[in-house]
């Protein structure tokens, strides 16, 4: 009851604008979230009308923040490095529908689920896709719209749908 409560709360302050005035909703929102199990470092932020949910399943790391208009599944881990930017309006899924060859359909086939790991210093561009299973190396970054199905290196540029490396960048 109380963990409705509280995604109840959550729900309602995330229709809040995240401006610098404003920047207290975003608090109040990683306080509940926190309450609810997720953990969450220092300084971040969660964007206006961001939706995490089954937020006992999240974590992030210090410096980083949550999109605006961003959705999270979290029916398995989903875990956020420090540092890592995310435009608006991304999705992270870690659960996906099953489909079953015999009868061509996804009704009633279940569901399967797999951790999402994104490491520190990635940037996820706006309206970008991750998928169930998929590791982003330190450094990565997402270009805007990208599907991302697969795991990828560091330091790796990465957009198209599905996802390929673009290029790799210089860490000297």
């Amino acid at each position: 009851m109380l963990n409705k409560i509280i995604f109840l709360i959550v729900f309602i302050l995330s229709k809040f604008p995240v401006a610098p005035g404003f920047l207290w909703f975003s608090n109040i929102r990683i306080c509940l979230f926190k309450l609810s199990g997720a953990k969450i470092g220092k300084k971040c932020v969660i964007g206006s009308y961001a939706e995490i949910h089954n937020s006992i399943n999240f974590s992030m790391a210090e410096d980083s923040g949550v999109g605006t208009r961003s959705f999270i599944n979290c029916a398995d881990k989903v875990s956020i490095g420090s540092r890592v930017l995310m435009g608006p309006d991304v999705s992270i899924f870690s659960s996906n529908h099953k489909w079953n060859e015999d009868d061509r359909t996804y009704y009633k086939k279940g569901v399967v689920s797999a951790p999402v790991i994104i490491n520190d210093d990635c940037w996820l561009g706006a309206k970008s896709i991750i998928l169930p299973g998929v590791v982003l190396g330190k450094g990565v970054t997402v270009c805007a719209g990208a599907v991302v199905n697969k795991s990828f290196p560091d330091y790796a540029v990465i957009g198209g749908v599905p996802a390929k490396i673009i290029k790799i960048k210089s860490t000297s």
